[in-house]
This record gives C-alpha cells, structure tokens and sequence, in this order.
C-alpha cells in the first residue's frame, strides 16, 4: 500500500507540474509575465529541422545544452541530491509544490526503490506542439527497475530548463 501511495503522490506532482506548464502562458495582468519570470519557451530551432521522415530534430545548441543539462540531473540522482534538481528546474516547475515537497516526495522513492545504481537513455524525441526536449531512461536502482522520463524546455532568457521528471515501474 506504501509503494502504491508514493507512486499516486509522485504522479500527482507530476501532473501538477505538467497543468503548471501547460497554463503558464495565460495572460494574467497582476502576475509576471512568463518572459519576466523566466517562464520556458518552445525551442523554436528544435521545431524546424524536420528529419525525412517527419521526426523533429534538436538543434545543434539545444542538442549540446540539453547533454549537459540531462547529465547534471543523472548526476544529482545519482548523489540523491533532489535539491540541486528542483534548484535548476523551471520557475513554473517549481511553482507547482515546494522544495521540501519535491524532496520527500524523492526521498520517500529512494527507501523504496534502493540505491541508484545506472541509467542508460533509451529514447528522445521533440515534443511538436511546443519543442520541448523529451528523454527516456532505464534506470536500474538496487531494488527495481524504473523508467525515468526528463523533460526539458528553453526559459524566455534562452536557458534550457528541467519543465518535467516522472518514473514509473517497468
């Protein structure tokens, strides 16, 4: 019942903080706008580089930012450093729940899932409707197999940021 009731806690976060970004271009006159508030952007370099077949293909900037940023966030699961992900994610990220949310929401998964022992990227792909990065790893933790779903979009000011991070059992 405990695995069960993490994963329901960790998905709702995770739908929260998809609805965040998905509304985070709302007009609101009383708020930031989402330039003003560092708010991700489609990658628009990403959207027009269609391969042959019609998959969208990264730009040769969005393809180096985006190496450095998965790694970044591998490397701080790795270490169990959940702060240092939710530090680096995008302002509407982080607006969906609190640090310490974010936190225990991880910590309480690392008690179930063991420690992080490898990932090997299994997929990417080019949302279409907005050019956000998609990324898809095997993640071997010491108990069980997880697959782990990165998500990563272009703020206003041109930073690539973390807009999303879900696992699920495989």
């Amino acid at each position: 019942m405990n695995n069960a009731s993490s994963i329901a806690k960790i998905s709702l976060f995770v739908l929260l903080v998809a609805a965040s970004g998905c509304g985070q271009n709302k007009d609101k006159s009383s708020q930031a706008t989402p330039a003003q508030a560092g708010q991700p952007q489609s990658s628009p370099a990403a959207k027009t580089s269609p391969q042959a077949n019609g998959a969208l293909v990264a730009s040769a900037q969005d393809a180096s930012d985006a190496a450095t940023a998965k790694e970044q966030v591998i490397n701080s699961l790795k270490t169990s450093d959940f702060s240092a992900i939710y530090k680096q994610a995008s302002t509407g990220f982080r607006q969906v729940g609190s640090e310490q949310q974010f936190i225990a929401l991880w910590q309480k998964q690392l008690l179930e899932t063991g420690a992080f022992k490898e990932a090997k990227q299994t997929s990417q792909s080019i949302r279409p409707a907005d050019g956000f990065l998609l990324f898809t790893y095997q993640v071997q933790y010491a108990n069980m197999a997880k697959e782990l779903r990165l998500t990563f979009g272009r703020s206003k000011a041109g930073k690539l940021e973390l807009t999303g991070i879900n696992q699920k059992q495989i």
